[in-house]
């Protein structure tokens, strides 16, 4: 059972102080891949509700955690607790990460478009999570005539 207003913006608001509280507890980051591993059978329902239970889905967020620094990780997690239903679509195709930098990639080819969720994102990325983003154009190469 989860409250009605659970994933909206009002639910992120209402909840903050307890939010805020339990990202302070969580925020050492060698409890965060712990705690990942722990809920993980236990979220399963949850997960589903939210659209996040696929193994792929998991096997990927549990990569996230290991790498990505842990004011980075709690900054995504306090985007989505403000507005799951809102900002769980449109993250971009690619994560990059070497020697602990790290920079999202949207990957278009000559003729696609970003949708709503994607514009969508990367205004929030500007807005809020700050976070070093690139959108790459892919066009197709002539082939000569012999």
């Amino acid at each position: 059972m989860h409250p009605s207003d659970f994933g909206s913006e009002g639910y992120g608001a209402r909840r903050k102080h307890a939010i805020d509280r339990h990202f302070r507890e969580i925020s050492r980051e060698e409890v965060l891949l712990w705690l990942f591993d722990y809920w993980l059978p236990y979220s399963h329902e949850l997960r589903q509700y939210l659209w996040a239970h696929r193994k792929k889905d998991v096997v990927r967020a549990r990569i996230l955690v290991e790498l990505l620094p842990r004011t980075a990780l709690l900054t995504i997690l306090r985007y989505l607790v403000d507005g799951y239903w809102d900002r769980y679509l449109g993250w971009p195709d690619i994560f990059l990460n070497r020697a602990g930098e790290f920079e999202f990639a949207e990957v278009k080819s000559s003729g696609d478009k970003l949708n709503s969720n994607q514009k969508a994102w990367i205004v929030n990325n500007h807005n809020i999570l700050h976070f070093k983003f690139r959108l790459i154009k892919i066009h197709r190469s002539s082939v000569a005539a012999t």
